[in-house]
């Protein structure tokens, strides 16, 4: 596997990360919803815990047919929000990209929240309600704010 291989989520993944149907280990299931299409083998590495083999992960999903290297090929379905396909597994990405960014080395709690949570808006928002409230208790205010601020924000875009 190179570096700047991208993988894309098959039909099987994307069902797998909306209905649980298998029940992944939690860092499996973390890696596949990182797996967003764009980002090379390198950069999923980077969006993940420094423990995590994300490469084995990878490699381990591709076996199992829920990730692949292949381009969909229905450009409608490449394109969710076109297509009118849910983009909660974007939105999931992206508010933990949020967490990682705003909380750093501190993230792991919130990330691991986020990635338990349901998908649909609203189970997202109060996860998102319930980290901001873990956030001021235990590391800061002003992380706290920053946090609710940029989530709110990615979540009012797509309610």
């Amino acid at each position: 596997m190179r570096n700047s291989t991208i993988y894309h989520k098959t039909a099987q993944g994307t069902d797998e990360i909306s209905n649980r149907t298998l029940k992944l280990a939690n860092e499996l299931r973390f890696v596949l919803i990182l797996v967003d299409s764009l980002s090379t083998v390198e950069m999923t590495e980077d969006k993940a815990p420094p423990w995590w083999d994300v490469k084995q992960k990878l490699k381990e999903l591709e076996e199992k047919g829920f990730i692949s290297t292949e381009e969909l090929l229905n450009t409608e379905e490449s394109e969710p929000s076109k297509a009118g396909i849910s983009t909660d597994l974007d939105i999931k990405s992206q508010l933990i990209k949020i967490a990682q960014s705003v909380l750093a080395d501190k993230s792991a709690k919130v990330v691991t929240r986020l990635t338990e949570s349901d998908d649909s808006h609203d189970a997202l928002l109060t996860t998102v309600d319930g980290c901001v409230k873990l956030v001021r208790l235990v590391i800061d205010v002003k992380k706290a704010n920053d946090l609710k601020q940029q989530c709110y924000e990615i979540l009012s875009k797509n309610s």
